[in-house]
């Protein structure tokens, strides 16, 4: 199945409708991966498989509703390193663990971090594009090219308060629009 048809809003409905060829192709495309990821932090292929096994069964069963691709991914992704890491305390420490992977494993485990990383971020630039013109660019000045809120009126000609009612606007949508998105960049950012 092609990306584009992935991210299309069909199957988004047939996954939100529980229809089973659309979370067996989910499944299918995301399932070594997400077993990759487990296994990165319980060292153990076997149990590895059985944990992303049991995050699927878990996201079918809860009737989950996404508005994109990457919200399932989101799920998935938190859900795996949960139960992942729930493993290991019922198993190891996890300071044993950390200390027993061989450094190639580590480097690993930083390049599927990296690619995690780039996909969410991706992500954030698309749904930046999705503003408005005006409000997509009184975002950008402000939080990427960290402009003043002053310097932004008067490089764009607008009152103060415009300004402020554009950035509001746009971290309003843009938190209802990534809201999926969140248990990731915790994990990216926080961890």
């Amino acid at each position: 199945m092609n990306l584009e048809l992935l991210e299309s809003n069909i199957f988004i409905d047939e996954l939100n409708a529980g229809v089973e060829s659309a979370f067996k192709t989910l499944f299918d495309i995301h399932f070594r991966q997400l077993c990759f990821f487990s296994n990165k932090i319980v060292n153990d292929q076997d149990a590895a498989k059985d944990i992303v096994q049991e995050a699927f069964v878990s996201y079918w069963k809860s009737g989950t509703k996404v508005e994109n691709v990457a919200g399932v991914r989101a799920y998935l992704y938190r859900s795996v390193q949960d139960r992942s890491l729930n493993h290991i305390s019922r198993h190891k420490k996890r300071d044993e663990i950390a200390n027993s992977l061989p450094h190639e494993t580590m480097t690993e485990s930083n390049y599927l971090r990296e690619q995690i990383e780039a996909e969410v971020i991706n992500e954030i630039f698309e749904a930046i594009k999705e503003l408005p013109e005006q409000c997509r660019r009184i975002f950008e000045l402000s939080y990427i090219f960290r402009y003043e809120i002053k310097q932004i009126a008067e490089d764009l000609n607008i009152s103060v308060n415009t300004v402020k009612t554009q950035r509001l606007r746009a971290k309003k949508y843009l938190k209802e629009r990534l809201k999926n998105v969140f248990p990731i960049l915790v994990f990216l950012f926080f961890n």
